[in-house]
């Protein structure tokens, strides 16, 4: 496990091979954003602390049970308005549209590039189709399934 010191927090990185890379935030009262009491995370705080680890600083203006994360802005990052967020979830959502937290993050990961661009993951007869070929081929598709659907249904 790998600490790192925030304010008001201890950001604990552990890895896995059954489940990867996982992130959890332990606070100064010892609460672990896994929930559980006196967990594994909270004693490698202790170790590390015992250690001669650095100590987190002080929260001052972190609300009460709010753990912060570098991961959640501070305002929205389309349209500016105010995001709420759970302690330690890196998940945030934007008071004025909640969609803008996967907009934000499908965006910032490359993912309508890949969606709306080229790439070498598009290979194959249906890219090498005209637009006009494309979608013949998406309609009849589409026919295809509502009659198999009505058979199936019916």
């Amino acid at each position: 496990m790998e600490i790192k010191t925030m304010i008001g927090a201890y950001m604990v990185t552990e890895t896995s091979p059954e489940f990867g890379l996982r992130v959890y935030f332990v606070d100064k009262e010892k609460r672990c954003t896994c929930g559980q009491a006196h967990c594994r995370h909270v004693r490698a705080v202790a170790e590390y602390l015992q250690g001669g680890g650095d100590q987190a600083p002080k929260a001052d203006s972190a609300k009460v049970g709010e753990i912060p994360s570098p991961a959640v802005p501070a305002t929205c990052p389309i349209c500016g308005a105010v995001v709420q967020y759970e302690a330690g979830n890196p998940i945030w959502r934007c008071l004025a549209d909640r969609a803008h937290y996967w907009q934000w993050r499908g965006e910032r990961g490359g993912v309508r590039a890949f969606l709306t661009g080229a790439h070498p993951a598009k290979r194959g007869a249906f890219y090498e189709q005209s637009v006009d070929e494309r979608e013949a081929f998406l309609a009849q598709a589409y026919q295809q399934l509502l009659q198999h659907r009505r058979a199936t249904y019916a």
